[in-house]
């Protein structure tokens, strides 16, 4: 790979996978009675944090919006970075729709 030497590369990869498995992976089960603020965020806590690399994320802090079962959450890194994603609850499992990084 150009510029990229192998931590660099595992790093990423293992962000996309943390990322893409937001994506559609089912909750345990722990959704099928209505879905409140703490629980989506405990959800995708675990979620993120589940990966290979283990403990990436330190905080999800997530607010219910008008549209039903649907909250805008803020995931803070260990690394103190943020991530904005809007979550839906569909069925027994979380729909995430993650903005871009920047910088």
């Amino acid at each position: 790979m150009i510029g990229l030497n192998r931590p660099a590369m595992l790093k990423l990869v293992a962000l996309a996978s943390a990322l893409g498995l937001g994506i559609a992976v089912p909750a345990t089960g722990a959704l099928h009675s209505k879905p409140n603020r703490a629980l989506v965020e405990q959800q995708v806590l675990q979620q993120l944090n589940s990966g290979p690399d283990g403990r990436i994320t330190r905080t999800v802090h997530c607010s219910a919006i008008k549209r039903h079962f649907s909250f805008s959450c803020v995931a803070v890194s260990t690394r103190s970075s943020r991530l904005d994603a809007q979550v839906v609850v569909v069925g027994d499992g979380l729909r995430t729709a993650w903005s871009p990084l920047q910088g």
